[in-house]
């Protein structure tokens, strides 16, 4: 039985090792302590092994406003740590991830003349659009305002009022614009929270998994404590 206690013991000590816990940090402190900002659109993401023996992934970015940082034709190389060169995959716990042609909002620290995602998934926002309007969405606290979500407009005013500058933008023609205008629809379901509904399936199972855990462990414990008693 004691056996048991130790492997349920070990079990729990391993959920938490390879979870990440995160303190909510509002968007406000983000921008505050960022060296740069950029919107844009994820083109590519490439993986490779630095000096140090550890893995670097380049997310390439078209970038279509920014503040702090001067893309190279309207293109720009930020940093995650972690990723996938050849078979071998290092793991980062709590970095963001990305995907080619996705929308997003990135907090920058600037280390050793690269730009790296500041605060890993904290300081990646995606950008969705609910009817007219455009929000910015963290994935760590989609549903707490002010830390994991906030109109894309109100995000550039604050930003541009913390920085005191305004963000610089890429130059789009009228087909372009055309094109962007043409591919957002009203969303249809605007009663629904912004968080997925994947995302908050996974929230429970998590915790009633812990649950269990947790149950099974009092159980054990208390079995051991009575029959020491008895003995």
């Amino acid at each position: 039985m004691r056996n048991l206690v130790v492997f349920l013991i070990v079990i729990m000590a391993s959920t938490y090792s390879f979870g990440t816990t995160y303190v909510p940090v509002s968007i406000k402190k983000q921008i505050v302590e960022s060296d740069a900002i950029v919107k844009g659109e994820v083109i590519s993401t490439n993986s490779e092994e630095a000096e140090n023996g550890r893995f670097v992934t380049n997310v390439f970015i078209r970038a279509d406003k920014w503040i702090g940082v001067n893309p190279s034709d309207n293109h720009l190389n930020v940093y995650i740590p972690g990723g996938q060169v050849g078979d071998v995959v290092q793991t980062v716990h709590g970095a963001p991830k990305f995907k080619t042609g996705e929308k997003v909002v990135l907090m920058l620290k600037e280390k050793n003349e690269s730009h790296w995602v500041q605060n890993l998934a904290m300081g990646k926002f995606m950008i969705k659009r609910y009817g007219h309007s455009e929000v910015i969405i963290n994935s760590v606290f989609p549903n707490l305002p002010k830390v994991g979500q906030m109109p894309l407009d109100n995000f550039y005013e604050l930003v541009s009022s913390i920085k005191n500058k305004k963000f610089k933008e890429r130059f789009k023609d009228k087909y372009e614009i055309e094109a962007q205008k043409a591919t957002y629809a009203p969303s249809v379901n605007r009663g629904r929270a912004i968080a997925s509904v994947k995302e908050e399936r996974e929230e429970k199972l998590s915790i009633g998994w812990l649950l269990v855990l947790l149950g099974i462990m009092g159980g054990a414990f208390t079995f051991i404590r009575r029959k020491q008693n008895y003995n």
